[in-house]
């Protein structure tokens, strides 16, 4: 039996659009860590956009890559340097 949600989704599935153009059979993604496991985030490249635009374009070029994804569910670092990702009475560190 399928979920509510199932059933929502098949039922409009022919007015889904893509959201990226991304080919998996032709293009390379790099799969990127943006945890506190990656030490070459640091809170200096964190904090300046135009530094961190850099440091991604320049890891997407090493690969050869158009494309980087990050981990699903993982904790990123970079969502603590803005308050907009904050839940509402949450504490979030610096």
């Amino acid at each position: 039996m399928k979920s509510p949600l199932e059933n929502v989704l098949q039922k409009n599935q022919s007015s889904f659009r893509t959201v990226v153009d991304f080919n998996f059979g032709t293009e390379k993604l790099l799969r990127m860590d943006f945890t506190g496991a990656n030490k070459e985030l640091t809170p200096e490249l964190i904090a300046n956009t135009e530094v961190f635009s850099n440091y991604m374009d320049q890891k997407l070029f090493s690969a050869n890559a158009l494309y980087g994804i990050g981990g699903y569910g993982e904790d990123r670092i970079l969502y603590k340097r803005s308050d907009h990702f904050k839940s509402r009475g949450s504490k979030v560190s610096p």
